[in-house]
């Protein structure tokens, strides 16, 4: 299974930590790392940002937030994804894990599969 992030949370570590030169466990840890650089109502103008993959048949696509891929591991998130469950048990499933790991923020998962 081909995985790996096709975008990156816009918020102040990800666009100015990293180009200070932070490293991984401070950018996790850092204080800023909840700050968002964009949100939708935030100005009376709004950007969006546009993003076209490659999909086969029985490819999936996880959207989520950083409830999620924040808390669990991208490991745990790819079995989860590749298991036999419907779509909605994975979403659950994903949920459930995110929780249980003492998830401190809202979590969203979103799990689309191309039909072919």
């Amino acid at each position: 299974m081909k995985s790996g992030l096709v975008t990156v949370d816009q918020t102040w570590v990800q666009e100015v930590g990293l180009k200070l030169g932070l490293d991984e466990e401070k950018l996790r840890n850092h204080p800023y790392r909840h700050v968002l650089t964009m949100a939708i109502g935030a100005t009376n103008s709004l950007k969006v940002n546009l993003y076209t993959l490659p999909a086969q048949p029985g490819d999936s696509f996880l959207i989520c937030s950083d409830g999620l891929h924040g808390v669990i591991s991208e490991e745990i998130i790819k079995n989860t994804i590749s298991d036999e469950k419907s779509l909605e048990a994975k979403c659950h499933s994903l949920l459930e894990a995110a929780h249980a790991a003492g998830a401190p923020d809202n979590v969203t998962t979103v799990l689309l599969q191309h039909a072919g």
